[in-house]
Order: C-alpha cells, then structure tokens, then sequence
C-alpha cells in the first residue's frame, strides 16, 4: 500500500540501521506491485541483504526469478505446507498450487538463489513431518522455516497440532536437523 517514494524511504530507514537489517519482500504476492524490481534493486544498493517470497501464482515465472536475481537478491522463500498436492493445495486454498511451488522450487535451485522452504503446521500436516523433510532433501533447499499456527486471520480457521504432537513434532525436527543438508529452525 505504500507508494514508492514511500517504500523508499523506509529502505532508507532501515539502511540507516548501524547493522543493516534483512529486508523481506513478501506479500500477498509481492510480484503484483508494480515497482517491485525497482525497490528490491533500490534496496540492494542501499546496502541491505534482500529476499523475495513470491507466491505459487503464474506471475512467478523463471523470468520474474532470474529479474529478482539480476537486480542483487540472493534469497527466495517459498511456502510448502504439505508433502503432497491434496495437503499443499487444500492449506493455500488452490488445486495445483503444489505443482506450482515445486516448479518454482526447481526455478530457484536453477538460478543459483538461497533457499527457504516455509511450512505451517497444523493439524492438515501434522503427520506429513518426515515426508515434507524427506521431500526437501531432494529440493535443494538450505532452511527449512517452521512454524506453528498462531490462530489469527485465516490461521483461525485451521485446527492446532495437540501439546503431545509438539512434543512429536519437535523430536521429529531434532532428528532431522541431525541428518539433513539443509538447516531447520523454527518459530
């Protein structure tokens, strides 16, 4: 909602910061803004570490990615919320979005970006842990990002995970933060 000489001005704030600050560019999709290429590119030269989260929508294409990665960010974070399509797509609320997500995934890999793969467990994933961990394995991510529902906005509608099945849940990521190629942490 910010105009651009508005955006820019809080790039300038946060550049400002005598440890400068990772800015995240996320949205919605981040792609339908306009300048969004001009803000990232503005940020980079301002000095400040950049990642992109696009959407699973049609507007994150390979050159949308390879414009992200020429303008100076480095990093891309992509929602993956099931270990299959039925599990993905019903979480984001459209059939293919899991499909959609891998092939960006595929994209990302390709281009040379820093991968973070973010998840939301809820009851719809609870016992896809082992799966989803299995599955980025193949992906080449480099941070798998757990989180665990905060019930607000549309998270109001989803069940929460048991205090037992946090307990399962985190051993799970113990073990495989022993064992896989990629780091996990969790929020």
């Amino acid at each position: 909602e910010l105009t651009t000489e508005i955006a820019k001005q809080l790039i300038d704030q946060a550049a400002s910061f005598p440890r400068k600050p990772n800015m995240v560019f996320t949205g919605g999709d981040p792609l339908k803004r306009q300048d969004l290429f001009e803000l990232l590119e503005y940020a980079v030269n301002r000095g400040i570490n950049v990642a992109l989260t696009p959407s699973a929508t049609p507007l994150a294409t390979r050159d949308a990615l390879r414009r992200t990665r020429d303008v100076g960010v480095s990093a891309l974070g992509l929602s993956l919320d099931g270990a299959d399509g039925p599990t993905h797509d019903a979480f984001r609320g459209w059939e293919g979005s899991f499909a959609r997500t891998l092939e960006i995934l595929a994209a990302a890999r390709d281009l040379g970006f820093y991968i973070q793969v973010n998840t939301s467990i809820t009851r719809r994933n609870v016992d896809q842990i082992d799966a989803i961990a299995d599955l980025l394995r193949t992906q080449g991510v480099h941070m798998w990002s757990v989180f665990f529902l905060v019930p607000v906005g549309r998270g109001i509608l989803e069940e929460r995970i048991s205090p037992e099945e946090y307990e399962r849940v985190f051993a799970q990521l113990w073990s495989h933060a022993q064992r896989q190629p990629y780091a996990i942490k969790t929020t």
